[in-house]
């Protein structure tokens, strides 16, 4: 790739990310709303925020899970069970969650909501609804998202969160699902 085409690239990548900046709504203990910021100040501040959370399954009885992206700030290259992500300012909950399944995953389904979970570390803040899913179609994993993916049993998900390759959030809220959900 010649300088001129590289400029170009270089120009292109820059407009799409000023483009796509995320705005998300800053929130109380109880959902309500303090401020609007961009993700990146959230993150950096470590803002509590609205995200939701998918676990997805098939009718196998097996779970998908997916390892997060190398250059993810925040546990990068650990496993999460489905999809999840920030909520964008103004969407509904169902809406992101629905919008996280097809981006991460490329897949659409119907979801229902489980519970709610509130996560709070010294690099992670938020307040999410967690929804269920089962699918048995393709997986068309985003690679800007996700490294690899793939389906594993609930004894094998177990053994993930055993082995703390989760993400330490992930296994938390797996764990209730386990638990409460999936007898």
């Amino acid at each position: 790739m010649d300088s001129s085409e590289y400029a170009k690239n270089f120009k292109l990548q820059f407009l799409n990310n000023v483009m796509t900046i995320e705005k998300v709504e800053v929130i109380d203990k109880k959902f309500r709303v303090l401020k609007i910021v961009s993700r990146a100040e959230a993150i950096k501040k470590n803002l509590k925020e609205n995200v939701v959370l998918i676990i997805v399954k098939n009718s196998k009885n097996q779970f998908y899970i997916h390892q997060r992206n190398k250059i993810k700030k925040i546990f990068p290259l650990r496993w999460v069970t489905g999809a999840g992500g920030g909520v964008l300012a103004g969407e509904s909950f169902d809406d992101a969650a629905k919008r996280e399944l097809k981006e991460e995953l490329g897949i659409t389904s119907p979801i229902k909501y489980l519970f709610d979970f509130d996560y709070k570390t010294d690099i992670n803040n938020y307040k999410a609804k967690v929804y269920f899913c089962i699918y048995d179609g393709k997986i068309n994993l985003n690679k800007k998202e996700c490294e690899k993916g793939c389906w594993v049993s609930k004894q094998g998900l177990k053994k993930y969160i055993k082995s703390r390759l989760l993400c330490p959030d992930t296994a938390l809220y797996t764990q209730k699902y386990l638990e409460e959900f999936d007898q």
